[in-house]
């Protein structure tokens, strides 16, 4: 009933009578809601990355859905995200363009989601040091939680994401899935995080 909202974030309300009871009542009938099943619940503010953290990318593709660009770092075992693109109806070309303009660091690799193969490879060939990312949703998100998670102040789009990420809810129960649903930075800093640390751990195990 809200004349503000737009079609896409309209509909993506209304997935949730499917997905998550507790996002329905919450968003869909403006009911109080619980928060057991916030995914982050620890995060904190930070003012920017540590100037000597080790750094790389995390990005979601999205065209209706936003597609999120994420600059993370990496100090003393905690990590750090900052949102640097997280925009609606972008093309690849777009995208790289985007990209350009902002002075992206070609050499810090970018864990992308790997099932946009073709997109991945286009941004390959315009220079960027771009990864297929490890997609695993639960051990993703262990990786992330395994660590403190700062975002930066700037970041509010990927602060409300932080907020609103929960698991599935059924019956009362909390599912080990989260609800897929306003989730583009969320994605992002796990694909990030994760295949980082999985890439470190093969490394270190070699």
């Amino acid at each position: 009933d809200n004349p503000f909202l737009d079609e896409n974030t309209i509909s993506e309300i209304e997935q949730y009578k499917e997905l998550d009871e507790n996002y329905w009542n919450i968003y869909g009938l403006g009911q109080r809601g619980v928060n057991s099943a916030t995914i982050y619940p620890n995060w904190k503010l930070c003012d920017d990355i540590p100037e000597d953290a080790d750094r790389f990318y995390g990005l979601d593709f999205g065209y209706n859905n936003k597609t999120a660009l994420i600059d993370i770092g990496e100090k003393d075992k905690d990590n750090y995200a900052d949102e640097l693109i997280y925009e609606s109806h972008l093309t690849n070309s777009m995208l790289i363009e985007r990209m350009n303009e902002m002075g992206i660091d070609k050499n810090r690799p970018i864990y992308a989601d790997a099932a946009e193969k073709q997109r991945i490879e286009e941004i390959k060939a315009a220079g960027y040091n771009i990864i297929s990312a490890d997609k695993e949703v639960e051990k993703g998100i262990d990786s992330v939680k395994s660590s403190k998670f700062y975002i930066t102040k700037r970041s509010v789009n990927m602060q409300k994401e932080a907020r609103s990420y929960m698991w599935k809810q059924k019956d009362g129960k909390i599912l080990d899935e989260p609800v897929k649903a306003n989730d583009h930075a969320m994605d992002a800093v796990r694909y990030g995080i994760h295949t980082r640390k999985k890439a470190i751990s093969f490394i270190g195990f070699v």
